[in-house]
């Protein structure tokens, strides 16, 4: 639920439980008791604790409006060497338009026992060093010197900055335990917030009052404007946060971890007056339409659309026929450059000039020639998976960082995007499948798309093994992958033998790499092939043959390690996996042991596993189908037990054993 934040509401909190270990909460104040301290009683194998992580923000006036000072300061214990990493540190901030933030005042220190007594390591400032994230983002980045196990570290920098609609989110929990975390806000009467707290249900500390020291003034003293007004002065706080333990199949930590938003509500004008700011979707619609970097740059486009392509022709053709005409020619005419935004930078003209951009660029260009030949498209605004999901509760533009295409083809709704040439025209890639995304069309409702996929993408492996006199084995693999699977081997594997032979030879067996052939990697609608052949020694106790029948194929550790999960298990697109080995069995062996059939099938799982032998041909076949993309903690158990049942039969062995006289 969203809360405001403002001088005039009444929140009513508890400040409940104790503090676990009284440690000073004072920058340079180093106790003899954290010094000692070995490990953390509530997470013995923790390799460090956060002993504290305290932030402020507070607002200064410039110019007639106010800059947002947050300050942090964060001390650490480092408890083994695999701890020492906490020790590097980096400080997010951005710069764009009328926003230029400065990280100003780290500090930073290194404190040891060294014959009984507590030294002092500072930082160096010539050992900070900045640099750029994106367009939007750099960071101020350093390592703490002379740091070890047993070792505390502390920091603390300020941040000014004027954006004023998004204050930084404080975040609560880290990987690592966390013993007091504590965010201050001190807040004047002129701007109001709402805030969102996330992943827990109250505060351990919460307290509010009126700041009851000298008066502020806004304007200059003796007019009307120098009115006095008082902060608001807001503290939240909570103790003993355990880690957060990041498994496998998550979109980003940021969604999970408890952490507390805020977003810029009101604006109260020192006459009184009001004004809201975007309190509903429409309004991020609207702001988004009129922007010069968004609605405008697509209409821009669609007008020069006719400049770089005959539209004309073009706008002939039937719609799937067009819809790929277009597509196909910003794919190969221009190209992404790698950076992610809901608005360009460029104009329209300046983007044909440049031949490359960002994901916005690339996009809200397509959207324009697409209109320009008579295809129905929108702009989808979402968030990628590693920026995190969208709160439909929290109108927020902030929330948004890449642009999709939603294009209406012969009546039906098409996502797509045109930053990968190997990404089909009807697809969008992987690491934009993110729940779902905001389409920016003329009604006034929010009209919300979904972007998860309800197809499987599958990888399908055939092996023949053949044994040869000594009873080393060769086998020919076939590995057929489709949809997002068929994109991740074009992208990854490529159709380069050299490149794949290196990939490929992690695998526990020798590769023949003049063998390898690749079939479709430039033909995106079909399915990628792999073939390549191994050679390899097998296992034997006594005369008996152990045989693996996937060779190291088939997964051979649960990927779900914790046993509960509070989070979901988001696998991004629904996935099949199909294993085939046929066998020729040896001369002079038989099958003694053949694993046995297992099946399993219901609404969230598949799995099918058989075996056969005929005629000296052993046939095994495999094959499991998570059917959801995004599995709930409420089916976590399920879905690890079914993982278990994939390695426990991925893994099975078979046994050949000779036959002996008797039976001849």
């Amino acid at each position: 639920m969203k809360k405001l934040l403002s001088t005039g509401l009444l929140m009513i909190f508890t400040l409940t439980l104790s503090f676990a270990q009284d440690f000073p909460l004072e920058f340079g104040n180093i106790s003899r008791e954290e010094i000692e301290m070995d490990q953390y009683s509530r997470d013995k194998d923790a390799e460090a604790l956060v002993l504290f992580d305290i932030g402020k923000t507070r607002f200064e006036r410039n110019n007639g409006s106010f800059d947002v000072m947050y300050e942090r300061t964060t001390r650490i214990k480092i408890f083994n060497d695999a701890g020492i990493e906490w020790s590097e540190v980096e400080i997010p901030f951005y710069s764009h338009g009328n926003i230029n933030e400065r990280v100003i005042d780290i500090e930073a220190f290194a404190y040891n026992e060294e014959e009984g007594e507590i030294v002092r390591t500072p930082l160096n400032s010539s050992d900070i060093y900045e640099e750029s994230i994106n367009e939007y983002w750099n960071k101020k980045k350093f390592a703490i010197p002379n740091v070890k196990g047993g070792t505390i570290i502390e920091y603390s920098y300020k941040i000014r900055s004027q954006h004023l609609f998004n204050l930084r989110d404080w975040e609560f929990q880290w990987s690592i335990p966390v013993l007091h975390s504590e965010y201050e806000i001190r807040m004047v009467p002129f701007l109001e917030y709402s805030w969102l707290l996330q992943g827990a249900d109250e505060f351990d500390i919460f307290d509010y009052y009126r700041d009851g020291s000298s008066p502020r003034y806004f304007g200059s003293t003796g007019g009307y404007s120098s009115r006095p007004y008082y902060d608001m002065v807001y503290r939240y706080g909570l103790r003993d946060v355990p880690a957060f333990i990041e498994d496998e199949f998550i979109t980003s930590v940021n969604d999970y971890i408890i952490k507390i938003d805020f977003q810029l509500a009101r604006i109260t004008s020192i006459d009184g007056s009001t004004r809201n700011i975007m309190t509903s979707w429409r309004e991020v619609k609207n702001s988004l339409s009129d922007h010069a970097g968004f609605g405008i740059y697509a209409n821009r486009s669609r007008r020069r659309a006719s400049r770089v392509i005959d539209t004309r022709e073009i706008s002939e053709k039937p719609d799937r026929e067009a819809f790929n005409h277009v597509m196909d020619f910003v794919k190969e005419n221009y190209r992404w450059n790698e950076r992610s935004g809901i608005f360009s930078g460029k104009s329209a003209r300046e983007f044909i000039n440049d031949k490359s951009g960002n994901s916005a660029e690339i996009n809200l260009f397509t959207i324009g020639m697409l209109n320009r030949v008579g295809i129905e498209a929108y702009p989808v605004v979402s968030s990628t998976r590693r920026h995190g999901r969208i709160r439909e509760d929290f109108p927020s533009l902030n929330q948004f960082n890449y642009v999709l295409i939603a294009a209406m083809i012969d009546g039906e709704m098409v996502l797509a995007d045109a930053t990968d040439p190997k990404l089909k025209n009807d697809r969008i890639p992987a690491r934009c499948i993110n729940e779902k995304g905001l389409i920016i069309n003329d009604g006034d409702d929010a009209e919300w798309v979904s972007l998860e996929p309800d197809f499987p993408s599958t990888i399908k492996r055939e092996i023949a093994i053949r044994f040869n006199e000594n009873n080393d084995i060769t086998a020919d693999i076939t590995k057929t992958a489709t949809e997002y699977d068929a994109l991740y081997y074009r992208n990854s594997f490529t159709d380069d033998k050299e490149e794949i032979f290196e990939k490929l030879d992690s695998k526990e067996y020798n590769i023949k790499e003049e063998s390898i052939s690749v079939q479709n990697h430039d033909k995106i609608e079909l399915p990628y092939i792999l073939d390549y052949k191994i050679s390899d020694a097998v296992q034997t106790i006594g005369e008996s043959i152990y045989l693996s029948p996937f060779l190291n194929e088939a997964i051979t550790e649960n990927p779900l390690s914790q046993e509960e999960r509070t989070y979901p298990v988001n696998m991004t697109y629904p996935g099949k996996r199909v294993f085939k080995t046929t066998i020729n069995i040896p001369e002079g062996y038989e099958a003694e042991y053949l694993p046995d059939r297992q099946r399993i099938n219901n609404q969230l799982f598949e799995l099918n596993y058989s075996t056969e032998s005929d005629n000296g041909v052993i046939t095994v076949s495999f094959d499991y189908h998570f059917k959801q993309s995004v599995y709930s903690p409420s089916v976590y158990s399920s879905v690890r037990f079914y993982y278990d049942q994939i390695v426990n039969k991925g893994n099975e062995m078979i046994i050949l054993s000779k036959i002996s006289d008797s039976n001849n």
